[in-house]
């Protein structure tokens, strides 16, 4: 996300908004189910107990980034037909459904339905 402030917001304004949330003196979790568990459970320094959830923002800044990931084999790959084989499996329903419905990503799978809390939609690029 970082990386998306630097590019929208250039390089002065994203270090001035690092150092103002190192002000804050923000605690480190491993990723975002337990940053939002903290929230909600008032343990984040935010205050008061509250329903805590993750929002998908429309203003279309850094804070409404959805990152994607990527696969690929190598050209130098020593064990090509395993890879394939790995890759088909990786875009099986099985295993879309399984990223879908218990890792809360977006399929690529047709046939296989997106979490119920994630938009449908994302705004166009400017």
């Amino acid at each position: 996300m970082v990386t998306a402030m630097r590019l929208m917001w250039g390089e002065e304004e994203t270090r001035q908004w690092l150092l103002d949330m190192l002000k804050n003196e923000p605690g480190v979790f491993p990723k975002n189910t337990p940053i939002v568990a903290a929230a909600g459970a008032g343990s984040s320094g935010t205050g008061d107990d509250f329903a805590a959830r993750n929002l998908f923002l429309k203003n279309g800044g850094p804070d409404s980034l959805v990152m994607v990931a990527g696969a690929g084999i190598l050209g130098t790959s020593e064990n090509r037909d395993n890879a394939e084989t790995f890759m088909r499996f990786m875009l099986s329903k099985v295993a879309q459904q399984y990223f879908a419905g218990q890792r809360f990503e977006y399929p690529l799978v047709e046939g296989v339905k997106a979490p119920a809390a994630a938009p449908n939609r994302y705004p166009q690029r400017p």
